[in-house]
């Protein structure tokens, strides 16, 4: 009897006990989850300030950050152009007129040599553009360039001197490589009937072929197309020869094509008209019409070589010289 009324205050502490640890641990979680809740807010509000303050570009729903219109376009970058800012006048591969009065300009000034491959053709190809940049030009070329090399130096006539050996070298380079456009323009240097005379005799020197020849056979035998006889036959023409429709002549007398000369050695000789001679030891010059020259010591392919009273030789050809009785 005793023993049961002792045990139940001892179960009703027990469950008292037990009642309290409870509470206890019902406070704690509590306090816990109100910590971790307000903790995580603070740590997103403060990452949210700091992306606002360290990255003002961040774009978000929350916060957007407005982007200022673009008031000046910005310029597209672009290549150098060649003469900026000046008109276009000339470009390569050009023909015409424009382009032969440049390159006749450019001879002017700089020598008639200058173009060796094709002369002064009126085509703007590349032996032109090289001229044009070795001087400072710039290709294309523009207007302001061209009115410079067409009217720079008009007033000043070039010295012009006649050597009818270097014609001839040139010629028969030319002739030799196949060369017609620098030949048809040697060719057109030859003025009259007299320098053609002069420069045929060197050229039967040098041996086209290994044979002697006259320049009228040299050209007509080794340029044989139609366009390319034309032109030469147009250039013995302006120069005074004549065509008999078979033959060539410096005046309507023997043929340029190995005539045999009427004249013997000893011959007393004398000029039939203003003619250019070639003198030894004194090179070129111009003697009048009907002046005596000497005698004829000897006679190359039509070219006669006389003893003048002075003890000099002179060349001419035995087209321009008559028997005199002196």
């Amino acid at each position: 009897m005793n023993t049961t009324e002792i045990s139940i205050p001892n179960n009703e502490a027990a469950n008292k006990a037990k009642a309290k640890k409870v509470v206890l641990f019902s406070f704690g979680t509590l306090a816990l989850g109100a910590l971790t809740f307000f903790g995580i807010k603070q740590f997103k509000k403060h990452k949210k300030e700091n992306n606002v303050t360290t990255d003002q570009t961040t774009d978000g729903p929350d916060n957007p950050v407005p982007v200022p219109p673009r008031t000046h376009p910005v310029p597209a970058a672009s290549l150098p152009v060649t003469n900026a800012g000046a008109a276009v006048f000339l470009r390569l591969r050009d023909k015409g007129s424009k382009v032969l009065e440049v390159q006749r300009a450019l001879m002017r000034d700089y020598g008639s040599n200058i173009f060796p491959k094709y002369g002064a053709d009126g085509v703007f190809g590349t032996e032109l553009r090289d001229f044009l940049l070795s001087k400072g030009y710039g290709v294309p070329l523009s207007e302001t360039d061209f009115k410079k090399i067409t009217e720079g130096k008009k007033a000043q006539a070039p010295l012009v001197t006649f050597d009818p050996a270097a014609i001839a070298k040139a010629l028969y380079t030319a002739i030799t490589g196949k060369d017609f456009n620098t030949a048809i323009t040697l060719l057109k240097s030859i003025k009259d009937t007299s320098n053609y005379a002069l420069v045929s005799e060197k050229l039967k020197e040098l041996k086209v072929h290994g044979m002697p020849q006259t320049l009228v056979n040299a050209m007509l035998g080794n340029f044989t197309e139609a366009s390319q006889r034309a032109k030469i036959q147009q250039a013995f023409l302006i120069m005074g020869l004549k065509y008999n429709g078979t033959q060539w002549t410096l005046n309507g007398g023997n043929g340029l094509s190995g005539a045999k000369p009427s004249f013997k050695e000893g011959t007393k000789v004398a000029t039939t008209k203003q003619v250019l001679i070639s003198e030894q030891g004194r090179g070129l010059m111009v003697v009048p019409a009907n002046m005596y020259l000497g005698a004829i010591t000897a006679i190359h392919h039509g070219i006669a070589i006389v003893s003048t009273d002075t003890a000099y030789e002179v060349r001419v050809h035995t087209q321009f010289i008559k028997e005199v009785s002196k």
